[in-house]
């Protein structure tokens, strides 16, 4: 009889697997699998689409990272993870007989969602435990994480994978931390996100955007928020020298807009970097009041 832990769980969902067929060894695993992995990995900006690159060598450069995603998240069959599927079955009760099956059932839930995101370590227990919060929440997270716990400082950006169970969340894989100098440019960026939204919010209140009208501004607003995220800008400068037809191509590539579609984003961009302008004015005129 196991204790009911992450780690036992997960080696006894391993075995489970393998026993009815659904994980004979890595290399087996089908390719369309495979690239469902790659593509989650992608997502989080942990390969690049333009390297080309061996599905094997994606699978096997991280195997703990694999086989957390393959065994908790990867729906089998009907629309169930291999760990609910053990979860339900004989070998759980024979190997957790004092854990409730509807506790057991919880647990696999929760490891369909795990966090994954950046971090700030905000405060460190013992030997092998931190805790953590999400940039801009205030929800405080309890890492239970031998492995990485020498690697963290209270006040550390980190990006991680952390599946909850229990009172607590583990690592899963590896963690990627941030030095000081990236940390403040991510915030510089963050700030200039800030002044984007709130200087949108102000223009359509300012132009008193009809609801019919709305959707072409707010869908401009989210490609030049996505635009000015891939350029990385630390400043509004650079949003009010846009060239806008670089963008609108750029919006094209990414989101395959038609011609129409095309017209809009251009009419709506060059209205908001009016307004950016006439505001840029009023502060100059202020200025030279005082």
């Amino acid at each position: 009889m196991s204790e009911f832990t992450l780690q036992a769980v997960r080696k006894n969902v391993v075995n489970y697997a393998r026993k009815m067929g659904l994980l004979e060894s890595l290399e087996g695993i089908d390719a369309r699998t495979k690239s469902e992995y790659l593509i989650q990995l992608a997502i989080h900006g942990l390969v690049q689409e333009k390297e080309p690159m061996s599905l094997d060598e994606v699978v096997l450069g991280n195997v703990d990272l694999f086989l957390d995603w393959y065994l908790f998240e990867r729906e089998e069959r009907n629309h169930k993870s291999i760990a609910e599927l053990y979860m339900k079955s004989e070998d759980f009760r024979r190997d957790f007989p004092d854990v409730k099956l509807e506790n057991g059932k919880i647990a696999a839930r929760r490891l369909k969602n795990p966090l994954w995101t950046h971090f700030i370590v905000c405060g460190k227990e013992g030997k092998d435990e931190y805790q953590v919060k999400q940039l801009e929440k205030e929800d405080t997270y309890t890492v239970h994480d031998v492995s990485t716990f020498s690697q963290v400082s209270i006040g550390n950006v980190i990006f991680a994978k952390l599946y909850p169970f229990g009172e607590k969340y583990y690592v899963s894989g590896f963690i990627l931390t941030y030095s000081e100098e990236a940390v403040a440019e991510y915030e510089k960026a963050r700030g200039v996100m800030n002044r984007l939204d709130e200087w949108f919010e102000e223009f359509m209140e300012k132009k008193d955007v009809k609801e019919k009208t709305a959707r072409k501004y707010e869908e401009m607003h989210f490609m030049l928020s996505e635009y000015v995220a891939e350029k990385e800008y630390t400043t509004m400068k650079w949003v009010k020298r846009l060239n806008v037809d670089t963008f609108v191509k750029w919006a094209r590539k990414q989101w395959g807009l038609s011609r129409y579609a095309e017209d809009q984003c251009r009419s709506a961009a060059r209205q908001f970097l009016k307004f950016l302008e006439e505001k840029k004015g009023e502060k100059e005129r202020e200025k030279k009041k005082k």
